[in-house]
């Protein structure tokens, strides 16, 4: 089954957005991230800027590829307690995630390539072990909650502006939440969250004068925490773009996959399920 960020669970067309959104507001909790001990920060930073390096590389990983796989590494490292690690576990680490996440977005990427770019000696098999590691880890769920399956929904809250307003801000705040990742240390805040500070972020950096009715408009949200939308705003408005950010990552979300993940058919016949999407965010 297809996997989008936009649209985790995959609903069908049917599907009301009422239906969709309180499935994703259900079901967020199960995805969120925290990392506060030293080791496990550390750890998350050498991985992180590794995987980061590869977005900037010729013939590295696409952006998305990037943040699903950061995605996957906080929360398996929030759910672990990292004591100590290897010089090379994060090379290890982010080799891992990007294979989980290339499969997932139907994106090529090669171990043995990573490790040309690389130079870290690790046998290609492991990866392959790692992977069942990670995925049992985050209890097969691999259709990640993110930030982005929100966007299209709080945008809504000031759909009488302009369209070419509105693809502005949601565009600056994909790029805000792709280089948040980067630069902000998970905490703990709801995909939802960070969407609406993503979007507040940009607002404020388009047009200041719509700021106030946005944030109005959001704080009407029942599923949203006021307090902690403000406080990840907060730290949203410290993440600066540059040139080198993604130029136009709203368009990639829109490319159609026909692709089944490989990394959930191999283990399927270990995990004795059948791969599909329900509304408690497994992939089964």
């Amino acid at each position: 089954m297809e996997f989008h960020l936009d649209n985790p669970f995959q609903f069908s067309g049917e599907c009301s957005e009422q239906i969709i959104i309180a499935s994703l507001f259900s079901a967020e909790d199960l995805h969120v991230a925290a990392v506060s001990v030293p080791h496990a920060l550390t750890l998350r930073r050498d991985t992180v800027s590794l995987i980061r390096q590869l977005t900037e590389t010729p013939g590295g990983v696409d952006h998305y590829v990037a943040y699903l796989a950061v995605n996957y590494l906080d929360r398996f490292i929030s759910k672990h307690e990292i004591l100590s690690f290897l010089p090379w576990s994060p090379a290890f680490l982010s080799a891992t995630c990007l294979s989980i996440a290339a499969k997932m977005l139907d994106f090529r990427f090669s171990v043995a390539k990573f490790q040309e770019m690389r130079p870290i000696d690790f046998d290609p098999a492991n990866v392959d072990r790692m992977e069942f590691v990670l995925v049992e880890a985050l209890d097969w769920r691999l259709r990640s909650i993110t930030a982005f399956a929100f966007l299209g929904y709080f945008i809504r809250f000031i759909q009488s502006y302009p369209i070419e307003f509105l693809r502005d801000i949601r565009d600056r705040a994909s790029r805000k939440l792709i280089r948040a990742q980067y630069e902000m240390e998970p905490v703990g805040f709801k995909a939802s969250v960070m969407a609406a500070a993503a979007l507040l972020s940009a607002t404020v950096e388009v047009s200041p004068a719509t700021f106030a009715v946005f944030e109005s408009a959001l704080r009407s949200c029942k599923f949203l925490n006021r307090e902690k939308m403000r406080a990840c705003f907060e730290m949203m408005k410290c993440v600066k773009l540059e040139g080198s950010d993604l130029a136009s990552p709203s368009s990639a979300m829109g490319v159609q996959r026909s692709y089944t993940p490989v990394v959930v058919q191999e283990f399927r016949g270990e995990n004795k399920e059948t791969v599909g999407c329900s509304s408690d965010g497994n992939d089964s």
